[in-house]
């Protein structure tokens, strides 16, 4: 069996796993590379890479084509070991140049020792929706939803693909909350779609308060600081009243 991220072996099944074949370093800076400097981040992070393919065949979950949603006939797993001096902003464009070398919808796994690092992209999108976050071994909930299982909740590998963009969604979403939440669970929402747009709308507003509050820390005048202060008590309200609505927050 292929030497995969040990997230992916609870994902994926054992038929799957079983033939993973290696994917070399050649076809990635073949493929990748596009400014100078990547081929040396392809030779320097990554210490092995594997691929798997998820077909009828491989797997028993049946394919999926459509003009609207695109071509699921198959999704491509890879799996990275990676060195362990490698930052996190390396491991950002690592992510990215394996999206671009890899045209299909692709799940991405890069083990970096102390953490794990997801990340998915439809075939055919651009890069700005690659939908990315760290596993975190404290939320279970998120290994019970993507485990693998043999029933109707992924009739077909559309439903699966979305099913792990939907997941990844949330743990980002919990890793990157809005600085007005202390906390947030994980709670994936039921199409990938929504869960990108709430990501937008969320960082929007986000940025925003956070603006604000610079701007209410700079200044000394009172009447500014009265203006300021009911601003940002409106973008907090209107954050939660986001999150409320998807029943992210009760």
């Amino acid at each position: 069996m292929a030497d995969f991220p040990s997230v992916l072996v609870g994902m994926l099944p054992e038929s799957a796993l079983s033939v993973g074949v290696r994917l070399s370093k050649e076809l990635l800076r073949k493929h990748a590379a596009r400014v100078k400097g990547d081929k040396a981040l392809i030779d320097a992070a990554v210490a092995s890479a594997w691929v798997t393919t998820l077909r009828h065949d491989t797997c028993g979950v049946a394919p999926y084509k459509s003009e609207t949603e695109g071509d699921f006939s198959e999704l491509l797993v890879v799996g990275v070991q990676s060195h362990a001096e490698v930052t996190p902003a390396q491991i950002g464009r690592l992510q990215q140049l394996i999206h671009i070398a890899v045209q299909y919808p692709l799940l991405l796994a890069i083990d970096a020792g102390n953490a794990t690092y997801l990340s998915l992209l439809p075939q055919g999108a651009p890069l700005e929706a690659l939908v990315r976050a760290q596993v975190l071994s404290s939320v279970p909930e998120f290994y019970s939803y993507v485990a693998w299982q043999q029933e109707t909740r992924s009739p077909h590998l559309m439903a699966l693909f979305h099913r792990w963009a939907c997941a990844l969604h949330a743990l980002a979403l919990m890793q990157n909350k809005p600085a007005v939440c202390v906390d947030l669970p994980f709670v994936p929402l039921d199409s990938p779609h929504v869960a990108a747009q709430l990501m937008a709308d969320l960082h929007c507003l986000n940025q925003e308060w956070k603006a604000v509050s610079q701007e209410l820390k700079k200044t000394t005048n009172p009447q500014q600081r009265i203006t300021l202060s009911k601003k940002r008590r409106h973008l907090g309200t209107q954050i939660c009243q986001l999150l409320q609505t998807h029943h992210i927050l009760p």
